[in-house]
């Protein structure tokens, strides 16, 4: 076929617009066209590479190999397409093409047609993709996901002797609350690699938060004793956070594949149980799985289970403590505190359940029952004549942090009690995460006319520098400092710490834990005239609460 003038411009036009590139091959493999594209992708000036081969077709990137059976390929298919890498002759930059080549005929000679795209950005992105899929951002080692799929796939090839470690981190938590998630995720980064390091591989992967599973195969029980021993012995060395030394403590469960499971989520599912039995001993310790252990994991899904009817089956009473103001030798408040008494358990601490609802997302129910029995509470005490009263209620960290907080506690309490009466009482560790949103919270409480504490004060990361901008009310010192004020000295400093730092402040302070008369008496001693405490009163439910405010108090 002939071409005119018009129709080749009009051909070139064509194939110089398109986004691929387009060249030539003569019978020789020498490059005879080629269009501004495959300029472009290849980093060519078309003068340089005219009358050459082409390193589109022979780039060195490969072996010689792979261009010997492109080209027998060709020849007996007429067609060849592959990814081909190659270097870019202007920048040096190394890039991948999808390239075509076709064989046909010009007349009695044999030419060839390529066609090139640039799949550079493409399989970066397929990559990044894969990466993403497959790793734990937090921890930059496998997620759950593709880590259970390789122990799987590393149980089925090795076939014996292989241990499954279950490490927790203990008080991780602490690091993200007081200096932020990113510094959290530099401390699990560090965690990862000192595990990589104890075992020399990279069989691990991130199980959620602080949590690894490890494995690997062993010669004896002593080989895997020493491993775990040696994970142990990498958690003394601290973690540095923004200049700080921060220790973290372990907590490991072993399962042995065929006597503990035969697959991943069988050795997963024992090893955390091994785990937990070992947080009965100490931290920094180790437990082999034993087959009874999986009963106190099947007694907490159950444990969980009621604790989810609870409410609907009215199993949750409040008590309230008396606070008492030794000064004036009477009640002026009570905190008001959760308990359950459970139809097949019996009576259920707090302690026990209070942190399983924390980390199952059950605080947030049990919470906004607690606040609407406090405000019917409060509307009876008014009716005994309680007018003045004030009532403590704990708002969990869950709580506090969560957005819907201010519209139900205006929508419980608004136009039906003082709430100059409520004193809402929170943790240090529920605001450190966000101060300034934490701050915001508080502003929004207490224009609502709620007075706010700070429980547990002492124990706590958060800064003494942001406490003069909360606007909060009162200091709660945590019964920890009570119990052996007598007898220790630093209690005693801590205390007189937080004594001076309320006057200074203009805050009021108030004692819990006082079980004694010599506590009592020391406490006051101090300065300190609000107690509460064993000493006064154990927990009481309503009725009993009301004839001991209404009781002049003779100790």
């Amino acid at each position: 076929m002939k071409f005119t003038k018009v129709d080749r411009r009009f051909i070139d036009l064509l194939l110089n617009s398109t986004s691929e590139g387009v060249f030539i091959l003569d019978h020789h493999k020498s490059l005879v066209y080629s269009n501004k594209r495959y300029l472009e992708i290849t980093g060519n000036i078309s003068n340089n590479i005219t009358g050459k081969i082409p390193t589109s077709v022979s780039s060195g990137w490969h072996d010689n190999g792979f261009y010997k059976r492109m080209w027998e390929i060709i020849d007996v298919n007429g067609f060849w397409e592959d990814e081909v890498w190659d270097t870019n002759k202007l920048d040096n930059s190394l890039y991948v093409m999808n390239q075509k080549l076709l064989k046909y005929r010009d007349g009695f000679k044999t030419k060839y047609l390529g066609i090139i795209s640039d799949v550079t950005a493409k399989l970066q992105t397929l990559q990044e993709l894969h990466y993403l899929e497959r790793i734990d951002q937090s921890t930059n080692v496998a997620n759950r996901f593709f880590g259970e799929k390789k122990l799987n796939e590393f149980i089925k090839e090795k076939r014996e002797n292989i241990a499954v470690i279950y490490l927790d981190v203990n008080n991780f938590s602490l690091i993200p609350e007081t200096f932020g998630h990113k510094q959290g995720d530099s401390v699990l980064k560090e965690i990862a690699f000192r595990l990589i390091d104890c075992i020399k591989s990279e069989n691990i992967f991130s199980f959620g938060l602080d949590r690894f599973v490890l494995y690997f195969t062993y010669v004896n029980s002593e080989d895997i004793e020493s491993r775990a021993f040696e994970i142990i012995d990498s958690f003394y060395e601290p973690f540095n956070v923004k200049g700080n030394d921060f220790f973290l403590s372990v907590n490991l469960g072993i399962a042995l594949y065929n006597s503990d499971g035969e697959t991943s989520e069988e050795l997963i599912r024992n090893a955390d149980s091994a785990m937990q039995e070992s947080r009965k001993e100490e931290f920094n310790t180790f437990c082999f799985y034993e087959s009874n252990m999986n009963e106190s994991v099947v007694e907490q899904f159950q444990l969980i289970s009621d604790l989810r009817k609870s409410i609907e089956r009215r199993e949750l009473k409040m008590v309230y403590q008396p606070q008492v103001d030794i000064l004036k030798n009477k009640t002026v408040g009570a905190e008001a505190l959760i308990r359950w008494e459970n139809r097949d358990r019996g009576f259920v601490s707090p302690t026990r359940f209070i942190p399983i609802a924390e980390k199952k997302g059950l605080m947030t129910p049990i919470g906004e029952w607690v606040l609407r029995n406090s405000c019917n509470q409060l509307e009876n005490w008014k009716e005994n004549n309680l007018r003045e009263t004030t009532m403590a209620i704990n708002i969990s960290g869950v709580q506090f942090n969560d957005k819907r907080l201010l519209p139900l506690i205006r929508n419980i309490f608004y136009n039906k009690v003082d709430t100059s009466l409520i004193e809402l009482e929170i943790t240090e560790s529920a605001f450190v995460d966000d101060i300034d949103l934490s701050i915001k919270t508080m502003y929004g409480l207490k224009d609502m006319g709620f007075k706010l504490a700070i429980d547990d004060f002492g124990t706590g990361f958060s800064s003494l520098s942001y406490l003069k901008r909360f606007p909060i009310d009162k200091l709660k010192i945590d019964k920890s400092f009570i119990e052996n004020i007598l007898d220790e000295q630093g209690n005693i400093a801590i205390v007189k710490s937080i004594l001076n730092l309320a006057q200074n402040l203009d805050l009021k302070v108030i004692a819990e834990g006082v079980e004694t008369v010599e506590q009592r008496d020391f406490i006051k001693n101090l300065g300190c005239p609000l107690i509460q405490g064993f000493y006064y009163s154990r927990p009481l439910d309503a009725k009993e609460f009301i004839l001991f405010h209404n009781d002049k108090i003779n100790k």
